[in-house]
């Protein structure tokens, strides 16, 4: 068995309970978000949105972004791969 700890897996956590007091389903840190390319940040339908996040053990806040789901409607039909609107919005196979 092996254990993950570090600051990097103690501000991952963080960010990942950040969603409840954000208010969010999807948050990425600064870092991720920086390393995404252009491409990949077009890949599927959405917006990311600038946050600050405030979490215990730091002087600082985490800039961090979430991931809001724009409609497939308001996307120009050049803009949405036919996979991305699948991948984003569930394939319908789902029995939730």
């Amino acid at each position: 068995d092996y254990t993950a700890i570090g600051d990097n897996v103690n501000i991952a956590s963080r960010i990942e309970s950040g969603n409840k007091e954000l208010n969010t389903e999807i948050l990425i840190s600064r870092a991720t978000y920086d390393a995404l390319s252009a491409a990949e940040l077009g890949q599927f339908p959405v917006r990311w949105n600038a946050k600050k996040l405030k979490v215990k053990g730091k002087a600082e806040t985490l800039d961090v972004y979430s991931c809001e789901v724009r409609p497939a409607a308001a996307l120009p039909p050049n803009e949405l791969p036919p996979d991305a609107c699948l991948a984003a919005h569930g394939n319908g196979d789902d029995e939730s």
